[in-house]
């Protein structure tokens, strides 16, 4: 179902409102939490931030609680971010971790697989500084880059496209985004009701994408009042927030229609 925004300027006015209290967040330190869970309801991956949303933690567990994986996240100085994928069972089988500094062209990304037991299988990373293509390893086993004298105009300047998702539904709610051209590429989360969640981040050199041209989302309930059925529309608010000159990030509230 296709979602309008022809509402008048009050409701927008309202809606965004509520957009903007809903990212308001505890002043307790790494409190503002997107989990994902194993199938046995066991936390399989979380990405926390600090009450001003500027400092954060990737980690990812397996099914014993061990920590198999842990990157930071920020949001000043640059960004850096981090997308999982999952197996069916809810075990991470995939981490991909972007990093750029706030100004100048360097960036570096690297994409962890794990086996279905959360044993590391490989790492590929790649750089401004390196050669290109990727660098690949088999862990175990420890990747020194080779640094190498940077090239002006190389490459162009990183642009990061964030997108967020928002829960104004009474239920918690599955919201899906899948990556056009690439089923396999699908990432999901639970929202519980007016909470926030990080969706995941685009990122793109010389310029901001349009996610719907690279993404498609959806949004299910986890449960209904018994006897009764709702329809849930993922509605993108218009406009974004400037989070940087090379940072943009955007919001997708699931609403009962």
């Amino acid at each position: 179902m296709a979602c309008l925004f022809n509402m008048s300027k009050p409701l927008f006015i309202l809606l965004l409102s509520i957009t903007l209290a809903s990212l308001h967040i505890s002043a307790q330190e790494y409190q503002v939490c997107v989990y994902h869970y194993f199938n046995n309801k066991k936390v399989s991956t979380s990405q926390c931030f600090d009450k001003d949303k500027r400092w954060g933690k990737a980690l990812a567990y397996d099914k014993t609680g061990k920590i198999i994986y842990e990157k930071e996240l920020r949001r000043v100085a640059g960004n850096s971010s981090v997308d999982f994928t999952y197996y069916p069972d809810g075990a991470v089988s995939r981490a991909q971790w972007h990093s750029a500094p706030d100004a100048g062209i360097q960036w570096y990304n690297s994409t962890t697989y794990f086996s279905k037991d959360g044993t590391i299988e490989k790492v590929e990373e790649n750089s401004y500084d390196m050669t290109p293509g990727l660098k690949e390893l088999k862990v175990p086993g420890e990747y020194t880059p080779q640094i190498k004298k940077q090239e002006a105009a190389r490459c162009g300047a990183i642009y990061s496209t964030e997108f967020y998702f928002i829960n104004k539904y009474k239920y918690p709610v599955n919201i899906t985004a899948t990556r056009k051209g690439n089923a396999a590429d699908i990432k999901t989360v639970t929202v519980n009701p007016g909470d926030t969640a990080i969706g995941g981040s685009f990122i793109m050199t010389e310029q901001f994408v349009e996610l719907s041209d690279y993404y498609t989302f959806s949004a299910i309930p986890t449960k209904t009042r018994k006897g009764r059925s709702y329809s849930i529309v993922l509605c993108k608010v218009p406009g974004f927030e400037t989070i940087s000159k090379a940072t943009r990030r955007y919001h997708y509230v699931a609403l009962d229609m």
